[in-house]
Formats: C-alpha cells, sequence, structure tokens
C-alpha cells in the first residue's frame, strides 16, 4: 500500500514555501471559480489540494509531484524513486463503476470513460461503496498493483446514480475532470437528485434477511442491531457498530458473503432516528446540512492490539506464567472494550481467566469468571468441567499453593499484602456486551468445534483456546 503521508508532505513542502502558496492559492481558486472570501467544506478542499498536486503546473511546466520528485532523486531510496515514478507515469483521474467490493481489502472498478477494469488495493472506500455506486478517483500503479490515490486529505467522493444519470455519464467519452466533483461536492441544490435516499423499513427488511440466510441471526437480529444504531451516534458510533458486527460474523462468513453487509448496515443506521440528533434519522441531518459530513467514508474496524495480547496470554497459559497471564487477560478484555469487539465465544476467555486465577489462588476471583463464562454460555463444556472440578475441591490445595507463592512473592519484594484492587476489566467488559443483547448460547459452539478463535484460524502449534495449556494439535486438534 502506499506509505502513510508519502503524498502529503509533497503538499505540506510546497505549502510551507512564501513564494509558491500565495500563486498556487490563486491559481486553484482561479481554476475552480472560487471567490477569496468563500468558505469551501472538508470535501471540497480535499479535492483541492488533490488538484494542486497532480494537475497544477509550476512555472518550469511540472506538477508539484514531477518537480518534487526531479528536485529530490538524490535523497529518495530506490523504493522511494520507483514509487514515485510510477506515481507520475501512470496516475490518471475518471469516473469509475465500482464491480466487486471486498471489504478491507480492494475494488474491483470499471472507468465509464474508457471501459478499462482494475483490480485496486483499497481499505477505507471498502466500508462504503458497494457494486453499482459510481464515484470519482485517482488510480496510479504502486509498485505490482494498482490503487486509488490522492492527497490524504481527500474524502472519496461516493455518488449514489440512478440507471438514468448512470446511462449519461458512461456515453459521455470526454476525460474526466477535477471541476465536475469539485461543483458536485459544493453544490447542495443537487444533493437530493444525486443521493438516493432509502426508507427504513426497506433497509430494516434486507438486514433481517441477509442476517437470516447467513445465519448470524443465531446470535444477533435486526431488531438488535437497530437497537444499536438508536444507541450509539456519530462516526464513532457507525465505527462500533460495524467493529461489533464484523466480530461477530467474520468466523462464520466468507469474504464473499461478508461484503453484503457493509452497506444494508450503513442504510440502517442512516434511517433510525437517534436521540442524540434530536429524534432524526442521519440522512435526513445530512439532508438538511450545507456543509454534509460523509462519516461512512473513514470508517476503521479494530481488532489487531486485543488479538495480539490474546496470544500473549495464551503463551504465558503454555509456559505455566499464571500470575502474568492474568494481567495479559486483563488487557485482553480492556483492549476489547476500547476496539468495540466481540466474538461469538467470548466466554471462552472468561474460563480461561478462572483458570488463571484458581492456580494463582484467587478462589474469588476465579470462581466469578466461571460464574461469567457459564452466564454467557450455559453449554460452554469446558467451563462446566471447571465448574465441577471447583466445587469437588480438586482445585483446593492448587489454589493454597497458588496463594501461599502469591504472599512469599509479595514479602521477598516488600510489597503491600493487602493491596488494593483495581476494577476487574473483565467484569466491565462483561457488563457492556451483555447490555448488548447478542446471544452467545448457540449449543454448538463448545471446545469440540473449535476451529477458529477471534477471527483467525486456530493452528496445530497454537495454545488451545479452551485454556488446557496444551497445543490444539494436542487437545482440541485432535
Amino acid at each position: 500500500m502506499l506509505p502513510k503521508n508519502s503524498l502529503s508532505k509533497i503538499l505540506d513542502y510546497y505549502l510551507s514555501r512564501p513564494e509558491l502558496q500565495k500563486p498556487m492559492m490563486q491559481a486553484g481558486f482561479k481554476f475552480f471559480k472560487l471567490k477569496p472570501e468563500m468558505e469551501i467544506n472538508n470535501i471540497q478542499n480535499g479535492i483541492l489540494n488533490e488538484w494542486l498536486l497532480f494537475d497544477f503546473k509550476l512555472k518550469n511546466g511540472k506538477t508539484l509531484l514531477e518537480d518534487f520528485y526531479q528536485r529530490h532523486q538524490r535523497e529518495f531510496s530506490d523504493e522511494e524513486l520507483k514509487l514515485y515514478g510510477d506515481l507520475i507515469a501512470t496516475n490518471y483521474f475518471a469516473l469509475f463503476e465500482a464491480k466487486a467490493v471486498r471489504w478491507d481489502d480492494g475494488l474491483t472498478i470499471y472507468d465509464l470513460r474508457s471501459g478499462l477494469i482494475y483490480n485496486v488495493k483499497e481499505k477505507s472506500a471498502t466500508h462504503s461503496l458497494k457494486p453499482g455506486n459510481i464515484f470519482y478517483g485517482r488510480v496510479a500503479r504502486v509498485g505490482d498493483h494498482w490503487e486509488l490515490v490522492g492527497a490524504d486529505s481527500v474524502h472519496l467522493p461516493i455518488v449514489q446514480l440512478g440507471e438514468e444519470l448512470k446511462a449519461i455519464f458512461a456515453k459521455d467519452k470526454k476525460s474526466a475532470s477535477m471541476k465536475e466533483i469539485f461543483d458536485l461536492a459544493g453544490d447542495s441544490d443537487r444533493k437530493e437528485k444525486v443521493f438516493e435516499e432509502v426508507r427504513p423499513e426497506k433497509a430494516f427488511d434486507v438486514l433481517a434477511k441477509l442476517l437470516k440466510t447467513s445465519k448470524i441471526d443465531q446470535y444477533v437480529s435486526a431488531g438488535i442491531i437497530l437497537q444499536w444504531c438508536e444507541r450509539f451516534s456519530g462516526h464513532n458510533g457507525m465505527m462500533e457498530i460495524m467493529s461489533l458486527f464484523f466480530g461477530l460474523a467474520r468466523d462464520n462468513l466468507s469474504p464473499s458473503d461478508l461484503e453484503k453487509f457493509p452497506q444494508t448496515i450503513m442504510d440502517v443506521y442512516n434511517t433510525t432516528r437517534q436521540d442524540k440528533l434530536k429524534g432524526l434519522p442521519q440522512q435526513e441531518v445530512f439532508r438538511n446540512q450545507e456543509d454534509p459530513e460523509f462519516i461512512i467514508n473513514t470508517i476503521t474496524l479494530g481488532g489487531e492490539k486485543w488479538w495480539k495480547e490474546l496470544e500473549c496470554a495464551h503463551k504465558l497459559m503454555h509456559q505455566e506464567r499464571y500470575s502474568q497471564a492474568v494481567e495479559s487477560w486483563n488487557k485482553v478484555f480492556s483492549l476489547l472494550r476500547e476496539e468495540h469487539m466481540v466474538t461469538p465465544d467470548i466466554y471462552r476467555l472468561y474460563a480461561n481467566k478462572a483458570v488463571c486465577h484458581f492456580v494463582c489462588g484467587e478462589e474469588l476471583e476465579g470462581k466469578k469468571m466461571l460464574e461469567l463464562a457459564l452466564k454467557l454460555n450455559p453449554n460452554y463444556d469446558f467451563a462446566q468441567l471447571q465448574k465441577k472440578r471447583y466445587e469437588s475441591g480438586e482445585y483446593n490445595e492448587m489454589m493454597l499453593y497458588g496463594a501461599l507463592k502469591a504472599v512469599a512473592g509479595q514479602i521477598k519484594n516488600h510489597k503491600r499484602l493487602m493491596k488494593k484492587k483495581e476494577p476487574d476489566s473483565a467484569v466491565e467488559y462483561y457488563n457492556y456486551v451483555v447490555s448488548l443483547g447478542i446471544n452467545f448460547t448457540t449449543k454448538n459452539l463448545t471446545t469440540s468445534t473449535i476451529t477458529t478463535f477471534g477471527g483467525r484460524k486456530v493452528r496445530r502449534n497454537d495454545s488451545c483456546p479452551c485454556g488446557s495449556g496444551l497445543k490444539y494439535k494436542k487437545c482440541h486438534g485432535k
């Protein structure tokens, strides 16, 4: 992917030079027919920046990108030389139709005017585009693949056109113009013609059918997701809803099936009345704004930090370093809350943490974690087994040894024996996840069916997610 800030630093370089700043801005205002006293919105500002970078010509006849490349060649690494060289040689601006959308990975796009098809690497646009959408963008070759490129501040303009307007654009073979999209982004009178509104009932019905056919309705219903839309608002709310849904779905659906959901969920979100918006749905607020915010174009999902910490917790258990494992599990739950993530088998984490507490001599904490695991899924066989072991006294000797070991360690390190405990992040996360109304009690989600966990396939040499401390191949992977 295009390295971060590789384009914005070029703009920063030229805009910081007083002798260039004024003529550049004057040229931009003249090209887009703006007056100095006019205010421009974020989308227009991004398009202006992209125009300055790729299309504006200096007195020497070069674009900013070409001039920067020539001036700094000696400072570039071989990779940077090829990167900027390819951008100069291959970038062009066009009107595209999205043919296929691969969530968080890329797009297959069709140039309506040239007929060329590109498979491009892209992340943020896959969260808002759906097949059939028309949009303006700039493509360029980056290394061995194509990407959508532009100044880092550019918001990708998404245009949902009806079939009639789509046909008109497709027949028009003239070159695409940055001026066209600038006018589109700033013309509030054209919003109702360009942006299709969705009926709430239709959006809800489509979501309900998708959930049923994909069998995700065993965890969450369309009604529950509607409640999420009422509860969470703004850009962060949209991100939280998407993160929660894909945490539940990605172990159970193929990438092609996952791609059907983003636009459908956003349609439900945009048509749901929200208290924080004075009882109005997002699409009505958008329609009434003179400077609308395209919040759906910048959604980024979490999931990496908590997964890495989860692997660390399993590794510590495998190494029988249970005290450190407890700390690691606490971090896992904190990160899950921070990243708005959940998995269908979240109860496994509570059972694993319970085992660590018991071994460390922390009876009350271990008992509490088992209680929460079984509240989330009473059918979870590993938690049921650990509860029987605890109630039969099988853990007594282990807990006594763990407690004595902990006290001895505190005395040796001159720590207070009765220190105040911090709030348990696992309990706080439990309260959050229960409030979401997700059903975790599916009977077939027991240790006998472990093949994936947290969105990743469990490998043979991984620690078994059941918490036994054994490798997967010697436990539930037999």
